[in-house]
């Protein structure tokens, strides 16, 4: 199979326009051509959805970018050609190497966002899969990203979201978006759900809020 020169960049541009991607059936390095324009193709679609951020957005993480949008392709990679072993998996599906930073989590939601989705089909073709444990650990790695999945286990880097105010706010409208009850709870995220909704909270969740009044009522009792 013929190797792409910028098959990077075009699945990133696959999965931005189409939500449909191609892989390369070989782990391949990319090439540097290919990595310069996948830099600014982020970086462009990072300019476009910061205009719809109600804050001024940060300046481009383009390493953050970079290290999200290429993590992604190689768990597509591995997701598809099952034939890969585990050492190849560590080797490819390394942690973010730099300090979590409100512009990085930015920078990296661009093609984390998407991991989620991921993550449902591998666990649904191998539950036990060792690509299912990367995954998993990653995700829990980018709440701001993660959310609607289940990483209540792993460790996580909540506090660099929770206290942003910028972040925070988006953040919260995800889990309200995908009534993510589990976040609620294990995050401890009633008080900023609480100062958000006003006079009305549970309107907001109202599983959520139902739980929290049981268990005020039980504790009080």
């Amino acid at each position: 199979m013929a190797i792409r020169k910028q098959a990077l960049t075009a699945f990133l541009t696959d999965l931005f326009q189409q939500g449909e991607v191609v892989v390369e059936g070989q782990l391949k390095p990319f090439l540097p051509v290919d990595l310069e324009a996948s830099k600014h193709l982020l970086e462009k679609i990072y300019e476009e959805e910061g205009a719809d951020l109600p804050f001024d957005s940060p300046a481009f993480d383009d390493g953050a970018a970079m290290w999200s949008a290429q993590f992604l392709y190689r768990a597509v990679q591995f997701a598809l050609l099952r034939e890969l072993d585990d050492q190849s998996i560590q080797q490819e599906l390394r942690p973010f190497p730099a300090e979590v930073t409100p512009s990085a989590i930015i920078a990296v939601d661009l093609c984390m966002r998407y991991l989620p989705d991921l993550f449902k089909l591998v666990r649904g073709l191998a539950p036990d899969d060792v690509l299912v444990r990367y995954i998993r650990q990653t995700a829990a790695q980018w709440p701001y990203s993660a959310v609607g999945m289940d990483v209540t286990k792993e460790p996580n880097n909540i506090a660099a979201v929770l206290s942003d105010n910028d972040l925070r706010q988006i953040y919260l409208e995800r889990v309200i978006a995908l009534n993510d009850t589990i976040a609620v709870k294990h995050f401890q995220l009633m008080p900023w759900l609480e100062a958000m909704a006003g006079l009305y909270p549970e309107q907001l969740l109202p599983q959520a809020f139902n739980d929290l009044r049981n268990e005020r009522a039980n504790t009080a009792n």
